[in-house]
């Protein structure tokens, strides 16, 4: 809001594609480090679930980024389409894959599979938000040369990145222990 209202439409366009690299990167790093977590423990975990945690792992940079496009969109003044991505179109192309997937193949849908279904829908989602990002952003930012702030940005970012990450594993700690206490299947009961 500040760099479109002094005009400075070079350095949205730098920030854009600065937030759309951190994204990348902390969801590639969060992924390589459940996936080391899951390696270490793995003599002690149910390796019944690792297909489905390899497949969750997956999804989460495709997930990452459709909520950084969604809020972009949010950012300039297209809260519909927002919406419509990530509440209307995203859940509706998940549904109708399960759909397809069960009656028209005949698959059984198992975690593992819903789960890479939801990859592959997220991912579409996410390619039609970028389609709509294009389109939307001001004629003023497609012309702009990006500029670049990365010491200012990752001094703002990564307190807020911080505060989120250790948000969620709070409000996920009790999920998690009933799961390592109790089992999954009274975890999936009690999350619920």
């Amino acid at each position: 809001t500040r760099y479109e209202a002094l005009q400075q439409y070079g350095r949205i366009r730098g920030f854009i594609s600065y937030s759309i690299r951190m994204v990348c990167i902390q969801s590639a790093l969060a992924a390589v480090l459940a996936a080391g977590i899951i390696f270490v423990s793995g003599h002690k975990a149910d390796h019944a679930l690792f297909p489905a945690l390899w497949a969750a792992l997956a999804l989460l940079p495709f997930k990452a980024l459709l909520q950084l496009v969604s809020s972009l969109l949010r950012a300039f003044k297209c809260v519909v389409r927002s919406l419509v991505l990530t509440t209307v179109l995203q859940p509706l192309a998940f549904a109708a894959a399960i759909v397809l997937t069960v009656h028209i193949f005949g698959k059984q849908i198992t975690s593992p599979s819903a789960l890479a279904l939801n990859a592959v829908v997220t991912a579409l989602a996410l390619i039609a938000g970028l389609l709509l990002l294009t389109r939307s952003r001001p004629d003023e930012l497609r012309n702009a040369a990006p500029e670049r702030s990365n010491r200012a940005w990752l001094a703002v970012s990564l307190p807020l990145f911080l505060i989120t990450a250790f948000q969620l594993i709070l409000t996920n700690t009790d999920v998690l222990m009933v799961g390592a206490l109790a089992g999954t299947t009274e975890s999936g009961i009690y999350r619920a």
